[in-house]
């Protein structure tokens, strides 16, 4: 993981928090074959932080992309 140095706080549910990301970091893990990478990072521009994650794995199919591309927290 690479990316921010300091802390962060938030208003936030921390469990639903954790569980997005827990599932964004899994999926990656579980898509990317034997020997792949994934690697994420976290940006802070603000007060907006963006975890970005990227891996060497097949993708998301376009159809799904453009729905999860649309989504704002």
């Amino acid at each position: 993981f690479t990316g921010l140095s300091e802390e962060i706080y938030c208003l936030a549910d921390a469990a639903q928090l954790e569980r997005a990301v827990l599932n964004i970091l899994s999926n990656a893990v579980k898509f990317t074959p034997k020997g792949g990478f994934v690697e994420a990072s976290l940006s802070r521009s603000g007060r907006i932080l963006r975890l970005s994650v990227q891996d060497s794995g097949s993708g998301i199919a376009e159809n799904i992309l453009t729905s999860i591309r649309k989504l704002r927290l």
